[in-house]
């Protein structure tokens, strides 16, 4: 495994004690007529587990143009854990990746709360979380990126609207957006007394239904919807009404449209958050 191509192990010390260590793995850098037969579903190349997800369950065709390095093993000895090992092993790699130019980090792993806030306050952004939990885990599926160049920033602000428009005007449920709706609240200066009380209390609905006099549970996640869009909006109107087009019934395929329309070639993609054509 260790002389494998595209694998890294990078390891931290304490004196001459080795008390952590993590395994990389490089993904993506296809080129744009490969990335394409991927999202056509022509092509599987082997590896690219992050990407290729992107690609298949976020439409990001050009995720796998990026280079990125996965982050497939961490590993810290147990006495030495909770004292910041974990975290210095990824900002190491955050910094030589940018030296490198890197356009992200990414992480497959099973949704928890405790274990998503490890990997977000390592700087990491939710870009997809699996609608059912998995039967050998009972986790939601997760993913999660690191931006590091424009690119990869673009990347994972995409991915967030997405869910959150999902949620906000279509009918995703809250679990699988969770962590974007976290996000959501830390950059709103709206009082969203409903959903506020959801981060606070995420396992315990019934004390929403009481607090704010609603009549169930039902209820209670339409108030969490509405004031989802009211945080939008307030973030930004213009794309707020843009991805709620796209989430409405036939969102998709207006933007195949617009793509026939323009002539142009069939791997390009319209990027909702700029309403530009991308290469």
């Amino acid at each position: 495994m260790l002389d494998a191509p595209c694998m890294h192990l990078y390891g931290a010390q304490r004196g001459e004690a080795l008390c952590g260590v993590a395994w990389w793995v490089d993904e993506g850098d296809l080129s744009p007529a490969l990335a394409h037969d991927v999202w056509a579903g022509r092509r599987r190349p082997r590896g690219n587990l992050v990407a290729q997800s992107l690609v298949a369950h976020g439409d990001e065709w050009q995720a796998p143009c990026l280079r990125s390095l996965r982050i497939s093993r961490i590993a810290v000895v147990a006495e030495q854990r909770r004292s910041g090992i974990g975290h210095a092993l990824i900002a190491a790699q955050r910094d030589t990746a940018s030296v490198d130019g890197i356009d992200f980090l990414s992480v497959s792993f099973g949704y928890q709360p405790e274990l998503w806030a490890f990997w977000q306050a390592c700087g990491f952004r939710l870009v997809r979380i699996g609608s059912h939990r998995e039967a050998g885990s009972g986790c939601y599926s997760a993913m999660a990126i690191l931006p590091i160049s424009e690119e990869g920033r673009q990347l994972a602000t995409r991915a967030e609207w997405r869910s959150l428009a999902g949620f906000a005007f279509a009918h995703r449920g809250m679990e699988p957006t969770f962590a974007a709706l976290t996000h959501l609240l830390g950059r709103s200066g709206l009082p969203l007394p409903a959903l506020r009380m959801l981060n606070a209390y995420p396992h315990d609905p019934e004390r929403g239904v009481k607090v704010f006099s609603l009549s169930g549970k039902k209820a209670l996640l339409q108030r969490w919807r509405e004031e989802t869009v009211q945080a939008l909006a307030e973030l930004d109107a213009a794309a707020c009404a843009r991805w709620q087009r796209w989430a409405q019934p036939g969102g998709f395929r207006l933007n195949k449209c617009l793509v026939e329309w323009t002539g142009l070639p069939a791997y390009v993609v319209i990027d909702m958050e700029k309403s530009d054509i991308l290469w």
